[in-house]
């Protein structure tokens, strides 16, 4: 036989003993530490696989473009075997590279891509110029307080007779002082060093590049990454074969 709810003027509700609260209350808090836990963990395994996404972009640039900025530099020392400098490829400092482009006999510096556009007007103006100007020099730097690395460089075209219609241009008579940027090229970085590798001779030693390259660690867990690698200029190696085999 059933209770009434009702009894001596009064109503009985019945509902959750403290107990039954207490256990209920714990298992919420287990349902929510668990959410949470899986949350934070697929925050931090997000923000890991960012980091790693931005490295490995930043090795490929090293890697890929600055290394083909390299091997690609020429002007006429980095043709000389026997030239004591190479400012095609110069080392101004641990943090700053500048590459030149320019060959004295067709007065032309290398394809401008990726770096320079069309500013040279009608190619009946300058038949032998294409439709891409010419790039003339590369300046590579780090910037330690921002940890990014900058590109700055040289556009344009020359006449045939060495003369540049832009100012800024002024390879018959020296060095440009003017380039463009710089422009952030990767980010993320802790530190980079450009040094010149102890290699056989000096004029070997002129054909290379060291680069080292050290990235933040990708979590508290982790250590920084440093990459190291060397670079050769390609026309200054083929100048130091072409001279041992005269000799």
């Amino acid at each position: 036989m059933s209770k009434s709810p009702y009894s001596g003027g009064r109503f009985f509700n019945g509902g959750f003993s403290l107990v039954e609260l207490l256990v209920a209350l714990v298992i919420g808090l287990i349902i929510v530490l668990g959410a949470g836990t899986l949350f934070i963990t697929g925050l931090q395994s997000f923000n890991r696989m960012d980091k790693l996404a931005q490295r490995q972009e930043t090795l490929r640039y090293v890697v890929d473009v600055m290394s083909d900025d390299v091997r690609s530099a020429f002007n006429p020392t980095s043709q000389n075997a026997i030239a004591t400098t190479n400012r095609a490829v110069d080392v101004v400092s641990d943090t700053a590279l500048e590459l030149e482009y320019f060959d004295n006999f067709t007065k032309r510096g290398r394809e401008g891509v990726p770096y320079c556009g069309n500013s040279s007007g009608s190619n009946e103006v300058a038949p032998f110029v294409d439709s891409v100007d010419d790039v003339y020099k590369v300046r590579y730097e780090f910037d330690a307080s921002t940890g990014e690395l900058k590109v700055s460089y040289l556009c344009g075209w020359l006449e045939e007779d060495g003369t540049a219609p832009d100012p800024d241009l002024e390879y018959a008579t020296g060095d440009p002082d003017v380039l463009s940027g710089p422009y952030t090229v990767a980010t993320g970085i802790d530190n980079i060093i450009f040094s010149r590798p102890t290699l056989g001779s000096a004029s070997e030693a002129l054909a290379t590049v060291g680069v080292e390259l050290t990235l933040p660690p990708l979590s508290s867990d982790d250590t920084q990454q440093v990459f190291e690698f060397v670079v050769t200029n390609r026309i200054k190696a083929l100048a130091n074969i072409n001279a041992n085999l005269d000799g």
